[in-house]
């Protein structure tokens, strides 16, 4: 008996250190795989990093041109207004103008109207040019006077607008 127990106790023994040689290969095994594992996750880790390093450096990037664009907005905000100033300034002076010419075509016309009024003459024995206006009479002895003050006056009545 002694010696069935012995033997059963080794069988026992020899199938424990056969189970426990298999757990330990298998603890190696899932611990090479556990190492693998660590490895691809820290290089997934660094891949990570090296990503958002990327980022922040693209990130600063679009700051940089947004503030830029942002200044490039104001500054042609700045240009329309100042256009929007010198149109308005133009279309002021224009109406000035406009109203200006307007004033003068209608002083033109009574201009016009007040010298429709003397008649030119040419005279045969020179090239002298003589004028009348109903208004003011010369002196028939002397046809180079100068109308009369009377006459004068009258005729400076009737155009005192100018």
């Amino acid at each position: 008996m002694v010696a069935e127990e012995v033997r059963n106790l080794a069988a026992r023994s020899a199938k424990a250190a056969e189970e426990t040689s298999e757990l330990i290969e298998g603890s190696v095994e899932k611990t090479k795989n556990g190492s693998i594992v660590a490895n691809q996750t820290a290089e997934a880790l660094q891949e990570i990093i090296t990503g958002i390093g990327k980022t922040s450096d693209l990130v600063a990037e679009i700051a940089a041109a947004s503030n830029e664009q942002a200044q490039a907005v104001t500054q042609i905000s700045l240009g329309v207004e100042q256009i929007d100033q010198v149109t308005q300034q133009n279309t002021a002076s224009a109406e000035e103008g406009a109203a200006a010419a307007e004033e003068l075509s209608g002083q033109a016309e009574s201009m016009k109207q007040m010298l429709a009024r003397f008649v030119l003459k040419r005279r045969s024995n020179t090239d002298a040019i003589s004028w009348e206006h109903p208004a003011i009479t010369r002196s028939e002895n002397s046809p180079q006077q100068w109308p009369t003050q009377t006459a004068a006056r009258i005729s400076l009545d009737e155009h005192e607008r100018f």
